[in-house]
């Protein structure tokens, strides 16, 4: 399938949304449904920015690319060119013909926005749904995306040395994504210590002496891989190893159970399970578990009471944690077993039978 030919079917999926909506038309601004819709776009221009610098309007029978002439050459020429959308531009500097433009396109009619816009109705989280059941073009991306993420960040593992700062192994895991064409959206580093101190531990000055947690969701094509990976300089102590295999069998056993229409919350009831039978039956309330993945960190995070229903071909990802150890890989859902898209065979596992179904998770890599 050709990028116009995924295009065209999600546009289909598009206005079926639009129809049980009972909307005339959808202005769509996020760099993830732009992605998403355009079949590996991209809008952004900041980095730190949800939004981009363009915007897609859909209605039932017109495709729209609205856009300022900064963006505009560059978006129709790299990202959008031979998919059909009918370019609108307005100067970046005139504030009102670019009102006038989002005036004529929505005359009359009825509107959804997943950004707030005067006169539009949000509908961002429940346009999300949509995005969910990848198309097979879609997962043959996020095979590469999830491959040579995880191929970067345990090259970063085997390069890091002690002495060096949470910066700098920042720096490196950074430098080794950038490389090869993805952009980095989460990157977290805890040394020694702060593993056990922080969840989520945003790199500080500290020192390595012995051991490193390091942590990655980046992205290409829209498409997002999350995973974490550990390093000891030495012999991985007999408690810290304990604990990772637990963290381990509670990651394979939320894996397993991550089949279709299986709900969210009979997933992370299997892990309350699995955190009790390893030992550690309080850990689960310390840190989120993960949940569905995609075009974004996370499109939820799973909670035990929710009621959502897991797709054939949705991605997740799991991130359960044990006090200083944690285990994270982004899967495929499939009918037999789940696909994992950020295991390599050159990082250290542990096998596990569980569901029916055998899994490596992650040890701790010795250096």
């Amino acid at each position: 399938m050709n990028r116009k030919e995924e295009v065209t079917e999600k546009l289909d999926r598009v206005r079926i949304f639009l129809r049980e909506k009972q909307l005339d038309g959808i202005l769509l601004s996020s760099l993830a449904n732009f992605a998403w819709l355009t079949a590996g776009g991209d809008s952004h221009i900041d980095i730190d920015n949800k939004y981009g610098g363009v915007s897609l309007f859909i209605t039932h029978d017109k495709v729209y690319t609205i856009a300022n002439n900064i963006e505009a050459p560059r978006i129709e020429t790299e990202e959008m060119a031979n998919l059909g959308f009918e370019f609108v531009v307005s100067k970046w500097h005139d504030d009102k013909e670019e009102a006038s433009i989002f005036s004529k396109l929505t005359k009359g009619i009825t509107c959804g926005s997943d950004n707030v816009m005067p006169g539009m109705k949000f509908i961002g989280n429940e346009f999300k749904s949509i995005r969910y059941v990848l198309m097979q073009s879609e997962i043959e991306r996020y095979r590469w995306v999830g491959l040579h993420s995880s191929q970067a960040i345990e090259r970063a593992a085997i390069e890091i040395q002690p002495g060096m700062t949470e910066f700098e192994i920042e720096a490196v895991m950074a430098r080794n994504l950038l490389s090869d064409y993805m952009t980095p959206t989460v990157l977290l580093v805890a040394v020694d210590e702060r593993n056990s101190l922080y969840h989520h531990p945003i790199p500080t000055e500290k020192k390595l002496e012995k051991y490193a947690l390091l942590v990655c969701c980046c992205r290409r094509w829209g498409l997002v891989a999350s995973r974490s990976r550990s390093v000891y300089f030495g012999k991985v102590p007999g408690e810290l190893e304990a604990k990772q295999r637990a963290v381990t069998y509670v990651d394979a056993v939320m894996m397993a159970r991550t089949r279709p229409g299986v709900t969210v919350k009979e997933v992370i009831k299997a892990a309350q399970d699995a955190y009790e039978k390893t030992g550690f039956p309080d850990e689960w309330n310390f840190q989120h578990q993960g949940g569905a993945i995609g075009y974004e960190n996370r499109d939820y995070i799973g909670k035990p009471d929710m009621n959502e229903v897991i797709h054939n071909h949705q991605a997740f990802t799991w991130n359960p944690t044990i006090q200083n150890t944690k285990s994270e890989d982004t899967i495929i859902v499939n009918e037999k077993e789940p696909e994992l898209i950020t295991q390599t065979a050159d990082w250290p596992t542990i096998e596990y039978m569980t569901d029916g179904i055998r899994l490596k998770r992650p040890l701790i890599l010795e250096r």
